[in-house]
């Protein structure tokens, strides 16, 4: 019969889904996919929340659900004043001087290790947390964590501050907790057939989407900082993509406790968020970023009031159709009203709405005895697998038992007789028509339940966005009157006007919280302010814990005694190992690009950018054109693919050994010795594909990696046979590193490739981290290989390492089938780029301010514009007339240029001449990275131009260019 039933209903809602689906729009669809993924439509109540809420509503008071809203941050916040009250030292003096500071860190982490801690009374119940095991278990925590801080400054082990101190600490608790939690209940509640093991896992899974949100702040606000003032607009597009990424991250996490979930996800993202968005108010100095801000964050607010608006407004419609008086609908009495006696309003089935809630709720006796006869019912059922609970019917009962609380009954009108609840199946017509009468009801169940999610969410949220800019304030100007302000930043942005956008921006959020006050009351006689006092008060372990973690933590990660100074010296670390800081321009490689600057059309530049890529782009489509055989058919019948092998083979060895033609000056590399070469290397490889395939299989495994191996053997053998013993085996040596290098790097890529397709879809997300970590590895593994030819540095990796990394993002990203991956993979190389572009940045100002220096400079040195050969503002060229008389500016010795390339570069012969000077002057290094390029190699490209005549300063000058050098 059930199954009859639940047919039915299903027939009817499709039907009426059909007829609806007609007339949306794309627009609609467009809007309806939006509301979808909003967490308001993540969840619903279950019946046993709805009760416990409506229990709180009709007993407490509106004095104690205002009391409740105002108090709920004060211990926090409080405690955190009292912490900056103990006065510090500057860490500059040390760790044993500081004793105040890890007094002051001792009561931070017994603290925070208490109220963390406490959640467990919340999530797992029935564990017996006592108070006196709370004391225990943070005691010890702090005892182990402040201790092992405290033996690691005392054996210099790390210097003081401590570096990255919450990161560690994080690590330590994650040690210290466990273990004290161990002495104190010892193994049994953490055995495998241990009646809390479930709940612990979901709590220690929740735990962790916590935590790595908590670290992922200091991180996003470190950033900003970063950032160059004229682009933190564009934190206002980061910021909500940030955002709708958390909050499906801790959702996620939190999944098996759909009822919290608003509270969950209030409590952390939306809390980082508007902190985030009240430091950047009061630091960001100008009016028109904080106006901005301010309405970002107020233009989602009202995307969140008209999702449930248009909620409210299906509810309502549903409400008087069945109002039998124009009398204002009271929300709570009528669905409890329907959740209660589901038959008396011909409902035969509620499998999607759960009864049980994820965890016990506070109710009265009255309504306990009620769930349990629904539950005998069969009519409700697990909204999913989101939050069903997998334990008897009887330990169900039980459990519900620490939460009931001695209560007249709340409807006493409304008798229950679900016990001989049943339906004569005498025909499919009267079935029918049953699921027809009760379609509103239960309509209004799933709505209206699904309403009061949405309305709990959004009521925290404002909530939140009301307290947080308050707290801030009240915590700075506190701060900033006691002594301890002067280990923090200054801020020079952080006055009157700081403060009133910080208020104003509070005062809306009032605002909008009263709008959601008034609009519910108005409509359904609901006080959205009674459910946020219920949310607070009832789940208070878990509210005060967020609270106490992320305003005690994030409000204070600045203080210099927790080294925040760490983030430079990582960032200047960050710069120093990254391409761009590995090598310069030789003088001789300046002159090159100067003269090719000069001689060059826009138009040459654009062809040779576009035509750079077509030669390998051609070959490889007209390989494709040559009709292959299937595998199967075996190596004989695939005669077409050895012919495309050679082919193949044969141009990518002629490539790579006509390069000795620059990587080698001076040797006799002719066009015959060079094709000879290839076709001997050709003939090799060709030969070990053959004899693979003839003795393995067709297709040979690894026939790539074999060919790769095969030719960084071969390349030497067959340069030893064709030029013998030659004066230039160091230019050789070279050549073979870089070769081999290369040849490396290509051959590990169809690896990587296959590893990623065989990773299941949900795990290849990973792929992010490993190929960032393999880029970094293989762009330092080239830049080791080709040390000694810096001026081609840049070319060598970008050539290679780059090059695999975008043809392996471009190949995953057409073949993932999921948005979410390829922009995630478009993200974090977009990221890298911008990392790039930054320490771009930070040299190009470097370099700016030191040619204003120059320009203002000119008036003292009093230059001769007739000896001038700069333009104002160009940057090659005046750094050229500098470099090429250096006498002039007083400069005796620049050890760490050097004059000569790593190999010669086509310049003309005045630049020659200069060059020559400048070697017999002695400042410069006249070596270049590996050896001295002779003059002899500076004949291969000759071009007349007009002499360079160096810049003489006036004598009167004298004093003030010796200062300039």
């Amino acid at each position: 019969m059930s199954r009859i039933k639940s047919t039915s209903v299903s027939a009817w809602e499709t039907t009426e889904c059909k007829q609806r689906s007609s007339y949306l729009t794309a627009w609609d669809r467009l809007e309806e996919r939006w509301n979808e993924i909003q967490v308001g439509r993540q969840g619903s109540y279950s019946v046993e929340r709805l009760e416990s809420l409506y229990h709180y509503c009709t007993t407490t008071s509106r004095t104690r659900v205002a009391l409740v809203c105002v108090v709920t941050p004060l211990p926090a916040l409080l405690f955190l004043l009292l912490l900056e009250c103990l006065p510090l030292r500057s860490p500059s003096e040390g760790w044993s001087a500081n004793w105040m500071f890890w007094i002051r860190m001792s009561l931070l982490v017994f603290t925070l290790s208490f109220v963390g801690i406490s959640d467990l009374i919340l999530f797992v119940p029935k564990l017996g947390f006592t108070l006196s095991k709370r004391f225990v278990v943070s005691l010890g925590s702090t005892i182990g964590y402040v201790g092992t801080c405290v033996m690691m400054n005392a054996m210099n082990i790390v210097g003081f501050p401590i570096p990255f101190i919450w990161q560690f600490g994080g690590l330590l608790l994650g040690i210290y907790l466990p273990a004290m939690l161990l002495v104190v209940f010892g193994l049994a509640p953490f055995r495998s057939d241990s009646p809390f093991r479930l709940d612990l896992q979901r709590y220690i899974r929740l735990l962790f989407g916590f935590m790595a949100l908590a670290g992922v702040y200091p991180l996003y606000k470190v950033l900003y900082d970063l950032v160059p003032i004229a682009f933190r607009g564009g934190a206002l597009i980061a910021l909500p993509l940030w955002k709708f990424v958390a909050k499906h991250f801790i959702m996620y996490c939190s999944r098996s406790f759909e009822d919290f979930l608003p509270v969950i996800v209030a409590l952390t993202v939306d809390l980082f968020s508007a902190l985030f968005v009240s430091v950047c108010i009061s630091t960001s100095g100008s009016l028109y970023l904080s106006v901005l801000f301010i309405a970002v964050d107020l233009g989602q607010g009202m995307l969140e009031f008209r999702e449930v608006r248009g909620n409210a407004t299906t509810v309502l419609k549903i409400l008087r159709e069945n109002a039998s008086t124009d009398k204002k609908p009271d929300l709570l009495a009528r669905i409890t009203a329907v959740t209660r006696e589901p038959s008396a309003f011909d409902l035969v089935s509620l499998k999607c709405t759960r009864l049980w809630a994820c965890l016990p709720h506070t109710m009265s006796a009255n309504q306990a005895k009620q769930l349990d006869l629904l539950d005998v019912s069969n009519l409700y059922g697990p909204r999913g697998l989101l939050s069903t609970r997998s334990t008897s019917h009887q330990r169900r009962k039980s459990r519900h038992r620490s939460g009931i609380m001695k209560s007249a009954s709340i409807v006493p009108g409304i008798t229950i007789g679900l016990t001989g609840f049943k339906i004569n199946s005498q025909s499919s017509t009267k079935i029918t028509c049953m699921v027809k009468r009760g379609e509103q009801p239960r309509r209004l169940i799933i709505q209206g339940l699904q309403l009061l999610f949405h309305c709990e969410y959004l009521a925290l949220v404002e909530y939140i966005e009301c307290i947080v800019p308050l707290v801030f304030a009240t915590y700075k100007l506190v701060l900033h009157r006691l002594p301890n302000a002067v280990y923090y930043p200054a801020s020079s942005n952080w006055g009157i006007t700081a403060i009133t956008n910080i208020l104003v921006f509070a005062a809306l959020e009032i605002g909008s919280l009263l709008f959601l006050q008034h609009v519910l009351q108005r409509k359904f006689d609901f006080s959205p302010l009674y459910q946020l006092a219920f949310a607070l008060e009832t789940q208070m372990y878990l509210v005060q814990a967020s609270l106490f973690l992320e305003i005690v933590i994030l409000l204070q990660y600045e203080l210099a005694h927790l080294v925040t100074s760490v983030w430079s010296q990582l960032e200047e670390r960050w710069n120093r190992i990254q391409v761009g800081r590995q090598g310069a321009y030789s003088i001789e490689r300046a002159e090159s690009l100067d003269h090719y600057c000069k001689t060059t059309s826009r138009t040459r530049a654009i062809l040779v950018c576009i035509l750079t890529p077509l030669p390998a782009l051609l070959l490889s489509v007209l390989l494709e054109c040559l009709p292959l055989c299937s595998p199967l058919e075996g190596w004989k019948a695939n005669w077409v693919f050895w012919i495309r092998l050679t082919f193949m083979v044969f141009t990518i060895n002629y490539a790579a050994i006509v390069q000795l033609k620059m990587f080698v000056p001076g040797l006799n590399a002719t066009f015959k010795k060079l094709f000879l070469i290839s076709l001997g290397a050709n003939a090799v490889v060709m030969g070990i594909g053959l004899i693979a395939a003839t003795t393995i299989g067709f297709p040979a495994p690894f026939i790539v990696q074999l060919g790769g191996v095969s030719v960084t053997i071969i390349f030497p053998l067959m340069i030893s046979v064709f030029f013998g013993q030659t004066s230039h085996r160091p230019h050789l040596q070279r050549f073979y590193q870089l070769t081999i290098a290369c040849v490396t790097v290509i051959v590990v890529y169809p690896v990587y490739k296959v590893a990623y397709d065989l990773l299941p879809v949900a795990y290849q997300g990973c792929a992010i981290i490993a190929l960032t970590i393999w880029k970094f590895g293989a762009k330092h593994f080239i830049m080791r290989a080709t040390r000694e030819l810096e001026d081609l540095i840049p070319e060598n990796v970008a050539f290679s390492a780059d090059f695999v990394s975008s043809l392996f993002v471009s190949v995953c990203i057409s073949t993932s089938g999921s948005s979410y991956l390829t922009a995630a993979f478009i993200g974090v190389d977009v990221l890298q780029t911008l990392l790039e572009f930054r320490e771009v940045r930070a040299n190009a100002k470097v370099v700016v301010k030191l040619l204003r220096e120059r320009q203002h400079s000119r008036e003292f040195l009093d230059l001769k514009e007739k000896h001038s050969s700069t333009q104002s503002g160009e940057l090659l060229a005046m750094i050229l007339a500098i470099v090429r008389n250096p006498s002039s500016f007083r400069i005796r010795s620049i050890e760490s240029a050097r004059l000569k390339a790593c190999l010669p570069h086509p310049i003309t012969n005045d630049q020659a001449k200069v060059l020559q000077e400048l070697e017999s002057s002695g400042v410069y290094r006249s070596q270049g990275s590996f050896i001295a390029i002779g003059q002899s190699s500076h004949q291969i490209v000759r071009v007349a131009c007009a002499p360079i005549e160096p810049e003489l300063p006036d004598a009167n000058t004298s004093s003030n260019a010796e200062k300039r050098g």
